[in-house]
């Protein structure tokens, strides 16, 4: 009886520590009514804001604006989000090429005291009709820039820019941040350009961050004093000892 009750507690826990653990459900949001409402989306620990979008479009493509673009979040460390619509641009003949640009942005502050934005990742899907990507006619890209809120100075290394493209066939990259920050300004440029009857399309770009512990504010002043101290100390012990030799 004993060994049973045992058993049922053990499967209850697990199932209760199971449903704990589970990742929290992906929210959605139009990032046009979160630019015209001034909102903002909290995913984990750090607060996205200031969203900002403009689409440009030459020839054949879509959307024609912002108010299709969703925005979903990225629930599991490290956390971002995922921006998500069907971004293309068409060619309709092989005099008549087409291109999309969109810019999407945003403000990311991570709401811990005792961490910093350290690095930052960047995925996205571009892909082509077939043989679009092989024979030229497509490309597809994605760069972002990251810079320190309020100097307006950049976050990455520029040798080391922050671009995902196809083709070439590259589609995720990171990079560390030049600066450890407790909040960021982020812009996205996505390019598709098409010629020749080709077709390029996205349909999602993922921003994710990953940050650092940092001491406490009073920790390091603290380590200092008591560093302080302790040589204080040694240098009286050691008065004493020569006064008594």
């Amino acid at each position: 009886m004993i060994r049973k009750t045992t058993l049922a507690l053990a499967f209850t826990t697990a199932t209760v520590l199971g449903v704990v653990a589970a990742p929290a459900q992906a929210a959605t949001f139009n990032l046009a009514n979160l630019i015209s409402t001034g909102g903002s989306i909290t995913v984990g620990d750090k607060l996205f804001s200031n969203f900002t979008c403009s689409v440009q479009i030459t020839g054949v493509g879509t959307p024609g604006d912002c108010n299709n673009i969703n925005v979903r979040t990225v629930d599991n460390d490290p956390f971002g989000l995922l921006f998500q619509t069907a971004f293309s641009a068409g060619s309709p003949s092989r005099v008549a090429p087409s291109s999309l640009t969109a810019l999407f942005g945003y403000d990311v502050t991570v709401l811990d005291p005792n961490q910093r934005l350290s690095a930052a990742r960047l995925r996205f899907n571009g892909a082509g009709s077939p043989g679009s990507l092989l024979n030229g006619n497509v490309s597809t890209k994605v760069t972002q820039s990251i810079t320190n809120i309020p100097d307006g100075t950049s976050l990455l290394n520029p040798s080391d820019s922050l671009m995902v493209t196809n083709p070439p066939n590259y589609l995720n990259d990171r990079e560390d941040l030049t600066e450890l920050v407790s909040k960021a300004r982020v812009e996205n440029k996505l390019e598709i350009t098409a010629k020749n009857r080709g077709v390029g399309f996205v349909s999602l770009v993922e921003n994710r961050y990953e940050q650092t512990e940092v001491p406490e504010p009073g920790t390091v002043g603290g380590l200092v004093a008591l560093g302080s101290f302790g040589v204080g100390v040694m240098l009286k012990n050691k008065g004493k000892s020569n006064d008594k030799n």
